[in-house]
């Protein structure tokens, strides 16, 4: 698709400046993002599917002499292993927080050291507004979400479901972020959120921007998933922080506070919000929530029936 705006302009040409992987990320990509494998034959030592190297070694995990990988020792008759991944680079580039995303296609030949190839998929660019552009291959129409074609020029595209599964896969460990997104807080790479969502609530909600620099992780995780109800219970973290309440475990402690407000009890309490053993009053509301609930239904049913 032809760039539309001067934006999307700006964003095409330096997609098209930006530098090679480099041999620490390939390697990283070869040893972290696929299962490796030493293949032990019926007679014969173990060989080691990334450098090649053979010793002798019982099945089970370990690490390769020669490379230092750690593989699982399997014992098979194949001679050949092809293995594919996602993995994604974060950088920043003119003030723009940039997601890359890759594809990893290698194939292991006994003896042989492993020689991969890698594609760039597209990437998220993502402005100081939270607004994303995405930049990628041509998807092609098949049973697969991920069925591009390889041979298309990285162009502007439509957001879509194989962009947004990709962008959520590995992600190299060195991470380079805007001048904004670190002054809003950002200390670490939050996983279990998607990195997308992640930096959009960074430069758009001050809310996350108070979490992360609280460094409250399972509470900004979970506000990156459901930030309606983050909002909406806002003061009650509040009263609860204040108490010196940790949440370790925020879909827990929701669960407990959702049902205080649907009973009506005060959210504003201390002694409420910040419960000394939360799993313990959280049992004892679930008990409290289902009587109330086969109460109500009764009483429906005797309505019901009366009217009947």
């Amino acid at each position: 698709m032809k760039p539309r705006n001067k934006k999307q302009e700006q964003i095409l040409a330096m997609s098209g400046q930006l530098r090679p992987l480099t041999t620490a990320q390939k390697q990283w990509a070869l040893t972290h993002t696929i299962d490796n494998y030493a293949l032990k034959f019926k007679k014969g030592k173990a060989v080691c599917l990334i450098c090649g190297h053979e010793w002798e070694a019982e099945e089970g995990m370990c690490r390769c002499p020669h490379c230092g990988a750690k593989v699982e020792i399997k014992a098979t008759t194949l001679r050949v292993v092809r293995e594919r991944s996602y993995f994604n680079i974060v950088t920043a580039v003119k003030g723009f927080q940039v997601i890359r995303m890759f594809l990893m296609i290698v194939e292991f030949r006994k003896g042989m050291k492993a020689n991969p190839g890698f594609v760039e998929i597209g990437s998220y660019w993502i402005d100081k507004h939270g607004h994303t552009t995405v930049v990628g291959l041509q998807r092609t129409l098949g049973h697969y979400i991920d069925s591009f074609a390889f041979g298309s020029p990285l162009e502007i595209r439509h957001d879509n479901d194989a962009f947004w599964h990709i962008a959520d896969q590995w992600v190299y460990p060195r991470i380079k972020v805007t001048d904004t997104i670190k002054r809003n807080g950002y200390t670490t790479f939050t996983y279990g959120a998607h990195p997308v969502t992640m930096f959009q609530q960074l430069l758009t909600n001050p809310k996350a921007e108070t979490l992360m620099k609280a460094g409250e992780e399972g509470l900004f995780r979970y506000l990156c998933h459901h930030p309606k109800e983050v909002d909406k219970y806002w003061d009650t973290i509040k009263v609860a922080r204040r108490a010196g309440y940790k949440i370790n475990d925020p879909q827990m402690w929701f669960d407990y506070i959702k049902m205080l407000d649907r009973m009506g009890r005060d959210l504003h309490s201390p002694t409420l919000v910040a419960p000394k053993d939360l799993k313990a009053v959280h049992d004892e509301y679930v008990a409290k929530a289902e009587r109330q609930r086969i109460k109500e239904q009764r009483e429906k049913d005797r309505k019901r029936a009366e009217e009947d």
